[in-house]
């Protein structure tokens, strides 16, 4: 932040940021594990409330985003936040819920699902002591390519 001249304080104190205008969140409809999310649907999700560009025209919105209350593996409950959704177009963020409740999914039962993956991955991002990583999902029949970032807290 510091060498491309940007705001330091933000990073020292976050409640500094600016608010965006509409937060809404999509709750878990069912008690289970979350078994999958959908990286490329996530993307385009983050995308159409402006955190990315279509085009190299755009403008990225730095109030708009996705914050994720729960990585794959994890329990929730019916009831429980998944994601907290930000955006200064309530539109937006109406359109991007359904597409995000069909991205994430949860089981009541973890016996049918192969998580040695997700728990790979997170395995060596803790061994590497990276905090973070981007995937990118390739779709040759579509033509596109979807990237996301997948943040590791090490608690």
């Amino acid at each position: 932040v510091k060498l491309q001249n940007g705001n330091l304080s933000i990073i020292k104190h976050p409640e500094k940021y600016p608010k965006s205008k509409v937060v809404e969140y999509l709750y878990a409809d069912k008690s289970g594990y979350i078994t999958k999310m959908d990286n490329y649907q996530i993307g385009m999700s983050a995308l159409e409330l402006g955190a990315g560009r279509k085009t190299k025209e755009d403008t990225i919105e730095p109030k708009a985003g996705l914050i994720f209350k729960y990585k794959i593996g994890d329990r929730v409950k019916k009831g429980d936040v998944l994601i907290e959704i930000r955006s200064e177009s309530e539109k937006k963020i109406n359109y991007v819920k359904e597409n995000l409740s069909k991205a994430i999914l949860h089981d009541a039962d973890l016996s049918n699902t192969n998580l040695s993956e997700a728990n790979s991955l997170r395995a060596s991002l803790v061994s590497a002591n990276l905090k973070y990583a981007v995937f990118c999902q390739v779709d040759l029949s579509k033509a596109t390519l979807a990237c996301a970032y997948l943040i590791y807290a090490i608690i």
